[in-house]
């Protein structure tokens, strides 16, 4: 017969059961610009479908943006003992990195396992935990790196990377095996796993509050949780508590800042005669960062992704195949923006797309340009009328919709 505490305790298991399986309430961001609110019912190859009250919409994986929480999770508390990078650009916070055998066992920070081979990871960083995009030092190396930690340095040895275990990371150096006390290692690097830029694109990325990402090759909803199967192979599931985001913007849109410009010119207010490189330098474009802060700021909103633009810049960029949107929010940066005023001017292929003055009075204008055929876009921002020190343009979120 149950006790009443074992009645007890099966019914609050039943609760969280039926509360992690209890469908999230989501914002659906399209690459049109819309967005759909409401309760999550489906996430498939085919796209997401969210209901709110009696009506249910459906949204295209090729029209696909990004899936966000309406209540956002807050960031996990625990912190990560190692950051795992695999072949696919999925970064890892784990609560331990294992290998027997060539077969790797990574503990997410929720408990969660992720098994993988040696061969789908391209390094484990021990160092800079409360740095989730830290860069592991790389050589050109032909064998597996060890770091070792040296006061205030890092020394690496070349060698191969065996088992991984609690008490030892397994190092062979020319024939000669070297274990090495984990406390000691401050990174591993796998050889021949440097980043494949042609290789597949994610049908989604997982973005999780601790920062990190996760390249899904395919995503479905299952009990309340996100199960993911990785570019690189490997299933994981993941809980709606731990992820910030969804992105599935890969391969449909480029960001103007992510590309690099065929040609830049920036021109003086008054002609002094042979322009001096630095001037032109500081007064040249800022990508992905403002004039005076790490973020561009409009309308009381900050964006991380951008162009800081000063009068008189023309900027030109090739666009990548198949281009149908230009897409931005264009304003004076708030820093400036009671002084602010500059023409702006948009072609493509030497035709009209834009042409407006924007002033830091305004709200900013958001820009929605047909790219069909066009090949060269241009951008022109010019001294506006007040002729003063406060023409600091920014094209925030500006991307390029394939």
């Amino acid at each position: 017969m149950m006790t009443r505490i074992t009645i007890v305790l099966v019914g609050l298991v039943l609760l969280v059961r039926v509360v992690q399986a209890t469908p999230p309430e989501v914002q659906v961001n399209t690459l049109d610009g819309r967005t759909v609110n409401g309760t999550l019912e489906s996430i498939t190859s085919d796209g997401v479908i969210v209901k709110s009250g009696e009506t249910q919409s459906t949204v295209k994986s090729s029209d696909l943006h990004s899936l966000s929480l309406k209540s956002p999770p807050e960031a996990a508390a625990k912190k990560p003992s190692a950051w795992v990078e695999l072949t696919d650009g999925s970064r890892v916070p784990a609560e331990s990195f294992l290998v027997k055998d060539r077969k790797v066992t990574i503990t997410l920070l929720d408990g969660a396992e992720l098994a993988l081979t040696i061969k789908q990871v391209r390094s484990v960083r021990y160092s800079k935990l409360d740095e989730p995009d830290a860069e592991v030092a790389q050589t050109e190396a032909a064998g597996d790196l060890l770091g070792v930690r040296k006061r205030e340095s890092v020394d690496f040895l070349e060698g191969v990377i065996g088992d991984v275990t609690k008490e030892a990371v397994h190092f062979t150096v020319d024939g000669e095996p070297l274990p090495v006390n984990p406390s000691k290692v401050d990174s591993l690097v796998f050889a021949g796993r440097g980043a494949n830029d042609d290789g597949p694109v994610p049908f989604c990325v997982v973005e999780e509050t601790n920062g990190g990402s996760l390249q899904a090759k395919s995503i479905e909803l299952a009990d309340g949780k996100v199960r993911l199967t990785l570019l690189t192979g490997g299933t994981v599931e993941r809980p709606f508590d731990v992820i910030s985001r969804l992105d599935f913007s890969a391969g449909k849109l480029t960001y103007l800042s992510d590309l690099k410009p065929l040609s830049v010119q920036w021109t003086p207010f008054f002609d002094l005669g042979k322009q001096s490189p630095a001037l032109a330098k500081f007064l040249g474009p800022r990508f992905d960062r403002g004039r005076e802060d790490e973020v561009m700021r409009l309308d009381g909103k900050t964006y991380k992704k951008g162009i800081s633009l000063t009068s008189r810049t023309e900027i030109v960029f090739k666009l990548p195949a198949q281009a149908k949107r230009f897409r931005a929010l264009a304003g004076i940066d708030d820093g400036v923006a009671n002084l602010g005023s500059v023409q702006l001017a948009i072609t493509g292929d030497g035709r009209q797309l834009y042409s407006g003055k924007l002033t830091g009075k305004d709200p900013p204008a958001e820009l929605d340009l047909d790219l069909a055929g066009v090949r060269r876009l241009a951008i022109l921002v010019d001294f506006g009328d007040d002729l003063d020190v406060g023409d600091h343009l920014n094209l925030c979120e500006a991307r390029i919709v394939k």
